[in-house]
């Protein structure tokens, strides 16, 4: 066989099996042109669905720009008042604390002191009833010693 021959067979068989009819060719074309909408619709959905992920991203990114500079914020006054803290007990520290003991002994001195200032409240009371006596009694007194002095002048 001639190698035209040959080439021209392939050429045959290749044109005759490559060739679709009209009908199929668009039929498929139709199918084509109806996939090739849906997947356009679909990429410009997914176009959008992409921005709005985008700009949420952004936005979740300064919020958590914002939140980590309160984080920052307020670490920032934790540590002050933590030093704060740390000097307040220091400075207590170096004041007089007192001991048990110490505290002991002052309860006891304040149950005294209780105990004396019912005793000098009872000596208050008696005073009182010893001035309010008195007070009968040079009343009593000033009425005799008038009552005398009438007597006397009346006997003269």
């Amino acid at each position: 066989m001639n190698p035209k021959h040959l080439f021209g067979f392939a050429f045959f068989i290749f044109a005759f099996f490559a060739c679709v009819s009209t009908g199929k060719f668009n039929k498929m074309q139709a199918s084509g042109q109806a996939r090739f909408d849906s997947l356009y619709k679909e990429y410009t959905k997914l176009k959008g669905d992409f921005s709005s992920c985008s700009n949420e991203n952004a936005d979740l990114k300064n919020l958590r720009d914002s939140l980590q500079r309160q984080i920052t914020t307020l670490n920032n006054q934790v540590a002050f008042l933590k030093e704060n803290n740390t000097q307040a007990l220091k400075q207590l520290q170096t004041m007089s604390v007192i001991s048990n003991a110490q505290a002991e002994s002052i309860k006891k001195s304040l149950d005294n002191i209780g105990s004396k200032d019912a005793y000098i409240q009872s000596l208050q009371e008696a005073i009182a009833k010893k001035d309010s006596l008195n007070v009968a009694l040079v009343l009593n007194l000033k009425e005799r010693l008038v009552t005398w002095m009438i007597r006397i002048l009346i006997l003269r």
